[in-house]
């Protein structure tokens, strides 16, 4: 699995029926337009969108390259993107994308040690065995999905592998 800042913004345009307008797209990530077109020369390149005048629409190999997504959740500029026991957290800025990538492992030794608040790190990652920064964004990317809860998508018996890709 690659750190890849393409999977909401892909996931987003597929959802809103395949098209939309840099503007829009803009003001959904909470980012300048400039920097949606700095975005959609890069999907350009890669063949994951068309740009048709002002509009971004996504191939249908952009299409293929998030099939595997099963969830998607967003907090103001931050997207979680979940699906095959991979969660991938991208936080859209104007000077570019972060991305960080967990795996089901992580997230199951974090909610197996009943860690739901981001208080607490440094214990926490003591107490996991897991460097800080890492469990401060998987505990990120478990508030975002809404975990522990009736709504959560992480299911810590199951073990799948995302495509390689």
């Amino acid at each position: 699995m690659r750190r890849d800042w393409s999977y909401p913004l892909l996931v987003l345009l597929a959802s809103r029926g395949g098209c939309l307008e840099r503007g829009v797209l803009a003001a959904l990530l909470w980012v300048k337009p400039l920097t949606v077109r700095r975005m959609s020369w890069g999907l350009r390149r890669r063949g994951l969108v068309s740009v048709e005048g002002e509009r971004l629409c996504v191939t249908r190999r952009g299409l293929e390259h998030v099939g595997w997504v099963e969830f998607l959740a967003r907090k103001r500029n931050h997207y979680l993107v979940y699906g095959r026991g991979v969660a991938v957290l991208v936080s859209y800025r104007n000077r570019g994308a972060t991305v960080y990538v967990a795996g089901l492992d992580v997230l199951c030794r974090l909610m197996a040690a009943g860690a739901v608040s981001r208080a607490a790190v440094g214990s926490v990652a003591r107490a996991v065995g897991l460097a800080s920064k890492t469990v401060s964004y998987g505990l990120k990317m478990l508030e975002l999905m809404g975990c522990p809860g009736v709504g959560c998508p992480v299911e810590c018996g199951v073990r799948d592998k995302p495509p390689r890709l």
